[in-house]
């Protein structure tokens, strides 16, 4: 029998009490677990790790990740049974937290601190848990860390605490804060993360303004509304989003003013915004003032975000400048504009419909076209529909003989010959 042949056994013969200990482990709440291998020590003082298959008195079979292995066994001085512990170990919280005394009813005016920061009364027992908590997120694996926030969240009277914190906070542990105060929901915690807007750290901006929105804490409204003058386009974006969950309708008319931000993320977040708060204030007209002031001259994607808003605002009167689109180079805008009239239906906008549809040379751009004239029900545009009829393009022909079907109540199908016979003779009535 080789040297260590008779340890690997007795290793083995351990195996099964070690895996108790696992189980009992697993028991105790515990997350890690342990990684079993076999460490083949030879006689030059190397070692090989891996699974060994089979131990005979000429060889030691060892399976490796790319494959199994060989090992004359008068190389071999020893084999052990390895175990070690992997990340996936519970970060334990040791010493374990304090008991926290239930905290004073929080002071009207929060103290400042030599920095100028608010500063909550706060016991030692909970800066020492949140100090205790905060290290452990930081070394915690993934799948630990909401439990940890859970612990973080569930500390008496803690917002306040955490809040005043923020500013101090690297990024991750922000983040980790934020996440504990949205389970905590506790208005309390309002005016000092007011004070964390003033942090120069754009996330520490972000996070404060996401959870003043959360918390529903309207006595902010002052202060976020201060970050729409924010040159960062995120806090910017923030802003605006927190000021629509607050519904402050008093934000409307300097929302609406940037949505033809030249920002992608700032011009989007102001028309979905600016909408919402209109709606929900009876001030649409807002919407199509600054509408009908900025879609003149713009272009690209901010033209074709604005086309949206004003198909979306469902103001009729926006048809004319709407309609300028119409003309514009590039057949994508010409198409939402197509679409915004198609949504607005004014009837003074058949005629310019009707004139481009004769014109129009972009296939997907016509069957919006053709779809407006069935919406808006006008004859005026059935001999411009029947001569579509014969179009090269099958979408435009179906679109047309659709059309035509809605606003005639007639069924000739997609025959020019029919629907120009029909069409002569009751233009002659």
């Amino acid at each position: 029998m080789i040297p260590g042949y008779r340890r690997l056994l007795a290793a083995a013969g351990g195996l099964a009490a070690f895996l108790c200990s696992v189980a009992s482990a697993t028991a105790q709440d515990y997350t890690w677990v342990e990684t079993i291998f076999h460490r083949v020590h030879l006689r030059n003082g190397n070692f090989i790790d891996g699974k060994v298959l089979d131990v005979t008195q000429r060889d030691v079979l060892l399976r490796l990740r790319d494959g199994d292995m060989s090992i004359r066994s008068n190389t071999v001085d020893r084999i052990e049974l390895m175990k070690m512990r992997s990340i996936l170990e519970k970060p334990k919280l040791d010493p374990p937290l304090k008991r926290v005394p239930l905290a004073r009813k929080p002071s009207d005016q929060p103290a400042r601190t030599r920095s100028g920061r608010l500063s909550p009364e706060v016991s030692d027992e909970l800066k020492s848990n949140v100090a205790a908590i905060l290290n452990r997120i930081r070394i915690a694996a993934p799948g630990q860390k909401e439990a940890l926030i859970d612990d973080l969240a569930r500390q008496p009277s803690v917002s306040p605490y955490l809040a005043s914190l923020m500013p101090t906070l690297d990024e991750e542990p922000s983040y980790m804060v934020r996440s504990a105060m949205m389970r905590a929901k506790d208005r309390s915690a309002a005016p000092y993360l007011v004070d964390a807007l003033y942090s120069d750290r754009v996330y520490i901006q972000i996070n404060s303004l996401t959870l003043l929105s959360v918390l529903g804490d309207r006595e902010a409204v002052p202060e976020i509304r201060r970050m729409l003058d924010s040159t960062n386009a995120a806090v910017k974006s923030t802003a605006i989003d927190a000021l629509q969950q607050l519904s402050d309708g008093a934000s409307l008319a300097p929302i609406a003013d940037l949505m033809a931000e030249s920002d992608d993320m700032i011009r989007v977040a102001a028309i979905n915004a600016a909408i919402e708060l209109a709606r929900k204030t009876d001030r649409m007209d807002v919407i199509e003032d600054r509408l009908r002031a900025c879609l003149h001259g713009q272009t690209g994607r901010t033209a074709r975000d604005l086309l949206g808003a004003a198909a979306r605002s469902g103001r009729p009167g926006l048809w004319g400048p709407v309609s300028q689109f119409l003309r514009d180079p590039d057949p994508a805008l010409r198409r939402s504009a197509a679409e915004a009239l198609t949504v607005l239906a004014s009837p003074e906008s058949v005629d310019v419909i009707t004139d481009r549809l004769g014109r129009e040379d972009d296939s997907r751009t016509a069957v919006q076209l053709a779809r407006a004239t069935a919406i808006l029900r006008s004859k005026v545009a059935v001999p411009t529909l029947i001569d579509l009829l014969r179009s090269r393009e099958d979408t435009v022909v179906q679109a047309a003989s659709k059309a035509l079907g809605a606003i005639t109540r007639e069924e000739f199908g997609t025959s020019f010959e029919r629907w120009s016979e029909w069409w002569g003779r009751a233009s002659a009535k």
